[in-house]
């Protein structure tokens, strides 16, 4: 279908393979930031892996500059705005499992 548009020299909306925000820059940065919390080094490699597939998405043509620069602040805020929420999900577990850890027996 998209050859075919291209070929008859139809563009237009809907004609191109341009999205807004990009999937494929979003989970490169999501892994970035899980990844720099786990090992500095990960961190270094992931990042430097968000900006390979950046380069190549818009190299390619798959997508604008834009659409990764809107998935980084997109992630970047999400995972920022869950992270409390995170702690608060997480932390009645945390307490429950100490809570269960086995008492040693009186002599």
């Amino acid at each position: 279908m998209l050859l075919m548009s291209f070929e008859q020299g139809q563009y237009g909306l809907g004609r191109g393979i341009t999205a807004m925000p990009s999937m494929h820059v979003a989970l490169c940065m999501f892994y970035f930031l899980f990844a720099r919390q786990v090992n500095r080094w990960a961190g270094y490699f992931f990042f430097a892996f968000m900006l390979v597939i950046m380069t190549g998405s818009v190299h390619l043509a798959y997508h604008y500059a834009l659409d990764g620069y809107v998935s980084i602040v997109l992630v970047t805020g999400i995972w920022m705005a869950t992270k409390p929420l995170a702690r608060f999900v997480l932390a009645p577990r945390a307490a429950g499992a100490a809570a269960m850890q086995p008492v040693a027996a009186a002599a």
